[in-house]
């Protein structure tokens, strides 16, 4: 039974921290990157961020992909694996 209750919350941690990556990653992208290509910085890459048309490098572009993978996924494996988990533990005493 402990090792379900650490393992849920490591699941919990990961897919909350991982979904929060992707709101700080958009925030600072619509915040901080130019609207417009700015070929001095490399920033010539467009991303859509908070609904905005933002240019960033080819690795600032690479890392907004993997978070918007990532992100939605880490919610969607909390609201389903922590059940399955709780679910687990009821049926199997012995743990």
């Amino acid at each position: 039974m402990r090792l379900l209750k650490v393992v849920e919350r490591v699941l919990i941690i990961v897919g909350c921290g991982a979904f929060a990556w992707l709101i700080v990653l958009q925030l600072w992208y619509w915040d901080v990157m130019p609207r417009e290509p700015d070929p001095t910085t490399g920033r010539v890459h467009a991303v859509v961020a908070m609904r905005f048309r933002v240019y960033v490098t080819r690795e600032e572009a690479d890392r907004g992909r993997l978070a918007e993978i990532v992100g939605p996924f880490g919610i969607l494996a909390v609201m389903g694996g922590v059940p399955l988990l709780r679910r687990f533990a009821r049926r199997r005493p012995e743990w």
